[in-house]
């Protein structure tokens, strides 16, 4: 994927999806690290069956946004690119 993305000369990725612990955090992890720009969209990401909790959550977001990616809604997204 990241070849496909670097010939098309993408330089920000949009991360939503489920399991935040596990899918979306590592997607947004390897991005970082590959030199990508990224915006976590907060109210599109949805807790694994783990955490459910929304002290844990928010814990993931808080990791996320101190370390690897821009987080923000939807909605100041959608502001953004207009």
């Amino acid at each position: 994927m990241d070849t496909i993305l670097r010939n098309l000369g993408v330089k920000f990725l949009v991360v939503v999806g489920g399991a935040i612990s596990n899918c979306v955090r590592s997607t947004i992890h390897d991005a970082f690290f590959r030199d990508y720009r990224v915006i976590a969209l907060e109210d599109c990401i949805y807790p694994s069956v783990r955490d459910k909790d929304k002290k844990i959550f928010n814990a993931e977001l808080i990791a996320i946004k101190d370390s690897y990616a821009e987080v923000m809604k939807l909605e100041e997204f959608l502001k953004l690119i207009a």
